[in-house]
């Protein structure tokens, strides 16, 4: 045996001896070496005795395991929507007559086109000067299409909004918005008017606050100054959720009672002060925006002498609704809805809100008031740090031991400047 023949030898595979076609493999991985030769193990799938049996028919036989399964023969064949659907406008304008003589014909149905036939439909709904578009500018605009800004604005375009855009930031805001809220609230209960018009007096008059302010809140029921307030307040209220046809009426009737009321509450006003109104610089309001609420409590510097009001009893739902409803509008805050939940009376909004809206006060002028109403001599408060140099200076004992150290020769003079030109 030649030696090629005999290194080969241990290379063949065991299994494959018995092959004609490939006797030797590959000596890294022993693979068949042999041409590639075309399989003959393949098969077909879903063969049957009959290739012109639909797939879809093979696959209904399958599940039902019989050759004749029921229902019909290809329930997914036949014509479609679509053709269907050509085939009922077909017959709307050719005939039943001859769309059933096709049918026994057998001949195939062709859908004609739609261009073929001339609908006359909407021939008589043109106007007589109707002119059609040539290009896209010639198409009537729908709607304003970035030509809005073009028209002035409308009452439409203003938004009135329901809270206050001025914020209280003080207690004596908070208070003064809680107690006429109180007492307005107490005027529409004895008129037996539902309490949400409230919200509808978007601004009272001066002479009309005055009174609400000189109203008092004692046990729950409203103390007035005198009847011709009651009264007064009383026609005021009385107009709020009435049709104008009534309020004609009403105020013809009580028109004289008015007039003197009126000129004597004018004449009051002129002897008594003046309201204390903070100076704040008024906000620029945005355009479009208009603060349709406005009320006197949020400049006012003090508070109600008389604190009735704190103790106003907000257990009733229908009550606490709405005092929060209308103290939420004059104050321009969102009440918090753990407050709402807590609160049983007008004292608990207040320590709530007063909390969490009011500025805090520097503890210098709070100490500072606090002394002179002690009246301790040898107390004294400051801003800032106060140290003993600053004590020296004020004093002048720091001037007495500047001489002395210059006389011992402690106190070095500076000769020279630090800053250099």
């Amino acid at each position: 045996m030649r030696p090629p023949v005999r290194l080969l030898k241990p290379l063949e595979a065991p299994s494959l001896r018995s092959s004609k076609n490939a006797l030797y493999v590959c000596s890294n991985c022993r693979y068949d070496a042999s041409l590639p030769s075309s399989s003959q193990h393949q098969s077909r799938r879903y063969a049957s005795g009959s290739g012109n049996t639909p797939f879809t028919d093979k696959i209904r036989r399958r599940i039902w395991g019989t050759d004749n399964p029921p229902g019909l023969e290809d329930p997914y064949g036949g014509e479609g929507v679509i053709a269907k659907e050509w085939a009922k406008r077909k017959a709307q304008y050719m005939g039943e007559d001859k769309r059933e003589a096709q049918q026994n014909d057998g001949k195939e149905q062709v859908p004609e086109e739609e261009e073929d036939h001339e609908y006359d439909e909407g021939e008589g709904l043109l106007p007589a000067d109707f002119t059609p578009a040539t290009t896209a500018h010639d198409l009537p605009r729908m709607g304003h299409l970035s030509q809005w800004n073009d028209f002035p604005p409308s009452q439409a375009d203003i938004y009135q909004g329901f809270l206050s855009l001025k914020k209280a930031n003080r207690s004596a805001h908070f208070r003064s918005a809680a107690q006429s809220v109180a007492v307005e609230l107490s005027l529409l209960h004895e008129l037996k008017k539902p309490l949400s018009l409230a919200c509808d007096l978007t601004r009272h008059d001066q002479m009309i606050w005055k009174m609400i302010r000189e109203c008092q809140i004692k046990d729950g029921n409203l103390k007035f100054p005198n009847e011709k307030t009651k009264e007064t307040l009383f026609f005021v209220f009385n107009q709020l959720g009435e049709t104008p046809e009534v309020q004609t009426e009403t105020t013809a009737e009580a028109t004289e009672a008015a007039v003197d009321v009126t000129e004597q509450l004018e004449a009051e006003a002129v002897a008594d002060e003046e309201f204390e109104v903070e100076e704040v610089a008024e906000v620029e309001e945005p355009q479009g925006i208009v603060d349709a609420v406005h009320s006197f409590a949020l400049k006012h510097t003090k508070a109600p002498k008389d604190e009735g009001y704190l103790q106003f009893s907000l257990a009733d739902p229908a009550i606490k609704f709405a005092f929060f409803k209308r103290y939420s509008q004059i104050t321009g805050h969102h009440m918090q809805d753990i407050c709402a939940y807590n609160a049983k009376s007008i004292g608990d909004v207040i320590a709530h809100v007063e909390k969490i809206y009011c500025r805090p006060q520097k503890l210098a002028k709070e100490l500072r008031t606090l002394k002179g109403r002690l009246d301790i001599p040898n107390l004294a408060i400051y801003s800032k740090r106060y140290t003993k140099a600053q004590h020296d200076r004020e004093v002048g004992r720091a001037k007495l031991v500047e001489a002395a150290l210059r006389e011992r020769g402690l106190l070095k003079e500076q000769s020279e400047s630090k800053f250099r030109l």
